[in-house]
């Protein structure tokens, strides 16, 4: 995965001189993450929790009226919340605080 200013990337494996993006989900198109007390992170992403495939995220996004959803484990906890800090940061805003 790469995330830009443009969007999250997936690609067809790490960067080298062969490496092809697979799919691009624009930023614009993920959903506004909202950041409460209460619920945790929400909306346009979401922590699933820790499972034997690793510590999982979701991304959610609407384009054109179809409904989004990727799914990203990542290998330890701490790579999970990076992730989601930086989706938050990129996406440029928290729409509530609870």
């Amino acid at each position: 995965m790469l995330l830009t200013k443009e969007g999250l990337h997936a690609l067809s494996s790490r960067r080298n001189d062969i490496t092809r993006t697979m799919k691009t989900l624009a930023l614009a198109d993920i959903k506004p993450i909202t950041k409460s007390k209460r619920k945790g992170i929400s909306g346009g992403a979401e922590d699933l929790g820790n499972f034997a495939e690793g510590d999982c995220l979701k991304v959610n996004a609407m384009a054109k009226g179809e409904e989004t959803t990727w799914i990203m484990c990542c290998d330890t906890d701490a790579e999970k919340v990076a992730w989601l800090d930086v989706l938050m940061f990129v996406k440029g805003k928290y729409t509530s605080f609870s």
